[in-house]
């Protein structure tokens, strides 16, 4: 019997595409597959299947990454999608918290955390 496993999504929202292209190649290598937008709406308005994971900038052209945050987990559909923000705000930690983020990535930040901290909430 041969058994297949599916590779981990993650979605990488970010409105600098210098940012969404070095975060795709790093979590590629990392062995997942990546979509990227630099659209808020995209993310509003997720289709199956959902990704297993969701790396949010909280400042996104247009959009509020926080309030973003905060209708994904008010959704039932994609409250239990692992949600963490990126921001270079000094106060993330607690950004996080008050929206319901499961976690955050500061920037600038070190390829070997972010690819373990999304290891971590995918194994999950």
């Amino acid at each position: 019997m041969v058994t297949t496993t599916r590779k981990k999504m993650i979605m990488v929202v970010d409105d600098s595409q210098g940012v969404l292209d070095v975060m795709t190649m790093m979590l590629e290598l990392g062995g997942y597959q990546v979509t990227t937008t630099i659209d808020g709406s995209d993310v509003r308005n997720l289709k199956n299947p959902l990704p297993d994971l969701i790396l949010l900038d909280i400042m996104i052209s247009g959009t509020d990454g926080r309030e973003l945050c905060k209708a994904l987990k008010k959704n039932k559909k994609t409250k239990n999608v692992p949600v963490i923000l990126i921001s270079a705000n000094i106060d993330i930690e607690k950004i996080s918290k008050a929206c319901g983020a499961d976690g955050y990535l500061p920037k600038p930040f070190d390829m070997k955390y972010m690819l373990n901290l999304v290891e971590w909430h995918t194994s999950q």
